[in-house]
């Protein structure tokens, strides 16, 4: 199954250097698709939603089908924010 392709919104100034990561991202999945291997067996993550929706545009540009999960920050997103919470109070020394 190939996934959707959507139209994000992008930023024309990003600097150079992440639009040829983007390219080269969109490079690197077109050589690894093959028999076998469809477009939605392949994955890709990105640290925040800008980068996200940029590498979206830049693999949208490659004619590379896509789809972008969710808008949330993940430290928003139910479970997330209880998770880190704990994590927090792991870290946190008792009080005596």
């Amino acid at each position: 199954m190939i996934v959707a392709a959507i139209r994000p919104r992008t930023d024309p100034t990003a600097p150079a250097h992440e639009r040829a990561e983007g390219d080269g991202v969109a490079r690197l999945l077109r050589a690894r698709r093959g028999p076998g291997r469809p477009w939605s067996a392949m994955a890709v993550l990105a640290r925040t939603n800008q980068q996200a929706a940029l590498l979206a545009a830049r693999l949208q540009a490659a004619g590379i089908p896509h789809r972008l999960r969710g808008s949330t920050p993940l430290a928003e997103r139910p479970g997330v924010g209880r998770w880190l919470g704990a994590l927090r109070a792991a870290r946190t020394p008792m009080a005596l």
